[in-house]
């Protein structure tokens, strides 16, 4: 029985997602701040912030899906992971178009490439931006 249980664990860690490469490089924030853009501006309208390590791997959980490169689409915020007070991630989003659903991502060398945004991401970004609670 209690190599079943041994088994069971070690069959559930391996089924388990892999984190992305934008994730891994994420390990280790310990503040998350998001911030909401006006409609079709560059103006900060609402921003939230947590050091609940729930909600920021939530947030990092759903950085997944195979890289792209980044369409121009309006961009809807963003998300600035922190460790220590100091910015080691910036993710910017777009999530009010259907058609244009993506997170984009600075590379080291400075270019920029996407990943999906998730209905997910979507719902759970919607319902922060309204204010709610999600977690």
């Amino acid at each position: 029985m209690r190599y079943l249980s041994i088994l069971l664990c070690l069959f559930l860690v391996s089924c388990s997602s892999p984190r992305s490469e934008t994730a891994k490089a994420l390990e280790g924030t310990d503040s998350l701040v998001i911030n909401f853009n006006q409609k079709g501006t560059d103006t900060i309208e609402h921003t939230m912030s947590t050091t609940e390590p729930k909600a920021i791997d939530e947030i990092t959980g759903l950085l997944s899906g195979q890289k792209g490169k980044a369409t121009k689409c309006a961009l809807d915020g963003d998300l600035q992971f922190y460790q220590s007070g100091t910015l080691i991630g910036n993710i910017v989003f777009s999530y009010s178009v259907d058609s244009c659903r993506q997170f984009i991502v600075v590379e080291k060398d400075g270019s920029f490439s996407s990943m999906p945004l998730g209905s997910k991401a979507h719902d759970l970004l919607s319902s922060l931006q309204q204010g709610k609670s999600w977690y």
